[in-house]
C-alpha cells in the first residue's frame, strides 16, 4: 500500500477513475475529505468521498460504512450510488448530493425552530434511526452536523448523513459482524453523545435515542441541551445524575414522559418505543401551540419525596419565649432550612409559622430526589443539634426540629392563576424512611393551590393536616 502522503487526492477540474469530474471540495477531516463531483454519463451533482487507505483501521472502518449503506433504503437517509478503490489506492464512495444546509447550519442562523416544523423534521430522523435500528445497525455519532435540511419542494426535508461512525449492535455483534473499534474506545460527540457512550460500552439503539432526544430539544431552543465550557464540563454533565430538563414549551404529557424516558442517563430507563414517540410527534394536541397551558387540566404524574418539618423552641424549663424572640429565631430557621434545600436540590413550598414543607422532585426530577431528601432530613437534624450545643445554653432556648419524609406518585396540575402548581396524591407513602413521623398518620389529597409560587401558601383546611404529619 502506498503511504498517503504519496496518494494525491482528488483536485478541481481532475476527472477521478475516469467516472466523475471533480467540482470543489465540500468537506475534510481525520478520515478523508469529500468533494462535489459530477457524474459524466448523466451531469448528476454527487458526493464523492475518499479515506487515506494507508492506516489500516480507517481503511476498514470505511469498507464497514459502505457495508452499512449497502443495507439502508430510507428517504431520509442519504444514498449511496457507487464505491471501489481508485488506481492510487483511495477508497471512495459517492452517494446523492444533497443541497441545503446541516441542522447545525440552519440553527445557527435561524435561531429555534418551531414547534410544529421541530416535530416533523425530528420524526423523519426517527423513522431514519428506526430502518437502521430494524438492520441492527446503529448510528454511534448522531448531531446536528450530520442531519442535512433540504428543500426541494415547499416543504424542508431532513436526511440522516455520515453512518462513518456507525456499528453494529451488540445483537448482531453475536454474528460474523467485525468488531474494529478497541475495547473502551469513546466514539461520538460529547453533547450528544450517550453516558454509556462516554464509558466506553458497546453501541445500542437506546444511545441514538438519547441523541436523536438532545436535538430534538436543541431545535426546540436553539441551544445544546448539555453544553459546558469544555469538552470536560460537558462529558461531566453527560456522565451526572442530574436529568435532561424538557423544556416548558412541550405541552403534551404523553410526549413529555417519552421525551424524559429517552433522555435518561441510564440506559435501563430508556423504555420508551419509536412508535408511541412518533404518534406523539404526529397528534394535533402535541402540535398545538407551544406556549405552556395555563388551565388546571394539564395534568403529569411525577414521583415526589416530600420532608415535612416541625420547630419548637422552648424556654428554661419549658418556660413561654417571648412572641418577637421567637418569631426572629423562627425566621433564622426559616433562612437555615430553605438553604439546606437548596443545597440539596429541593424547593421550600411552605412555610407558616413553625411549619415547613420541602419538595424534591418537581418541578425538577432526578434520580435520587429520595436520598437527596434523606440527606436533607439528616443535616437539618444536625443542624439543630449544632445550634443546641453553640447558641442554646447561651440563649437559654433548646430547638428541636422533627422532621417526617413521605415519598411517592403525585399528579401536578398547573394553577397559574394562583401562581403555582398543584399537586395531588396519586400513591403518596408517609412510610418510607420517617424520621420522627407519627404512624398512622396520613399525607392529605391535595397540596393546595399556589404551592411552588412565591410565598408558596396552602389551603388553610389542609395547613394543619400537612404540619402535624411531620409530629
Amino acid at each position: 500500500m502506498c503511504p498517503d502522503d504519496v496518494i494525491a487526492p482528488p483536485i478541481a477540474g481532475a476527472l477521478f477513475e475516469g467516472a466523475y469530474e471533480i467540482v470543489a471540495e465540500i468537506g475534510s477531516g481525520s478520515f478523508g475529505r469529500v468533494h462535489q463531483a459530477r457524474r459524466r454519463t448523466t451531469g448528476q451533482l454527487v458526493a464523492l468521498k475518499t479515506v487515506r487507505s494507508a492506516d489500516a483501521r480507517q481503511a476498514e472502518r470505511f469498507r464497514r460504512e459502505v457495508a452499512l449503506y449497502a443495507e439502508l433504503a430510507h428517504p431520509n437517509i442519504v444514498g449511496m450510488l457507487d464505491w471501489g478503490t481508485s488506481s492510487d489506492g483511495l477508497l471512495y464512495a459517492v452517494f446523492e448530493f444533497l443541497p441545503g444546509r446541516t441542522l447545525k447550519e440552519l440553527l445557527a442562523t435561524d435561531g429555534a425552530l418551531s414547534w410544529r416544523e421541530t416535530a416533523r423534521l425530528m420524526a423523519q430522523v426517527l423513522d431514519a434511526l428506526a430502518s437502521a435500528h430494524a438492520r441492527g445497525i446503529v448510528h454511534r455519532d448522531l448531531k446536528p452536523e450530520n442531519v442535512m435540511i433540504t428543500q426541494t419542494g415547499a416543504r424542508r426535508n431532513a436526511v440522516v448523513l455520515d453512518f462513518g461512525l456507525g456499528g453494529f449492535t451488540a445483537d448482531r455483534a453475536r454474528g460474523n459482524a467485525p468488531r474494529i473499534t478497541q475495547t473502551q474506545e469513546m466514539m461520538g460527540t460529547p453533547c450528544y453523545a450517550a453516558p454509556e457512550q462516554l464509558r466506553g460500552e458497546p453501541p445500542s439503539a437506546r444511545a441514538d435515542l438519547y441523541a436523536w432526544g438532545l436535538i430534538l430539544l436543541e431545535c426546540l431552543t436553539g441551544e445544546p441541551a448539555i453544553g459546558g465550557a469544555s469538552p470536560q464540563d460537558v462529558i461531566h454533565r453527560q456522565l451526572g445524575l442530574d436529568p435532561v430538563p424538557i423544556p416548558p414549551c412541550i405541552r403534551d404529557r404523553r410526549l413529555r414522559r417519552l421525551l424524559e424516558s429517552v433522555t435518561a442517563k441510564r440506559v435501563e430507563r430508556r423504555t420508551a418505543r419509536i412508535e408511541d414517540i412518533l404518534e406523539a410527534l404526529e397528534s394535533d394536541a402535541t402540535l398545538a401551540s407551544p406556549v405552556p397551558a395555563a388551565d388546571a387540566g394539564d395534568a403529569e404524574r411525577r414521583q415526589v419525596t416530600v420532608v415535612c418539618c416541625g420547630i419548637t423552641f422552648t424556654g428554661a424549663r419549658g418556660a413561654m419565649l417571648d412572641v418577637e424572640e421567637l418569631d426572629h429565631l423562627l425566621h433564622v430557621q426559616h433562612a437555615v432550612l430553605a438553604e439546606v434545600a437548596s443545597r440539596t436540590g429541593g424547593v421550600v413550598t411552605s412555610a407558616l409559622a413553625d411549619r415547613i414543607m420541602l419538595v424534591y422532585g418537581y418541578p425538577q426530577a432526578r434520580e435520587d430526589d429520595a436520598r437527596r431528601a434523606g440527606r436533607a432530613a439528616l443535616q437539618l437534624i444536625g443542624q439543630a443539634a449544632r445550634w443546641n450545643q453553640a447558641q442554646g445554653g447561651e440563649r437559654g432556648v433548646r430547638l428541636e426540629v422533627r422532621v417526617g419524609m413521605h415519598t411517592g406518585l403525585v399528579i401536578a396540575r398547573d394553577a397559574s392563576s394562583s401562581g403555582g402548581i398543584r399537586l395531588h396524591k396519586c400513591n403518596l407513602n408517609p412510610g418510607c424512611g420517617g424520621l420522627g413521623a407519627r404512624p398512622n398518620q396520613h399525607f392529605p389529597d391535595e397540596i393546595g393551590p399556589g404551592n411552588f409560587g412565591p410565598g408558596g401558601r396552602f389551603l388553610a383546611k389542609r395547613q394543619r393536616q400537612v404540619a402535624r404529619a411531620a409530629t
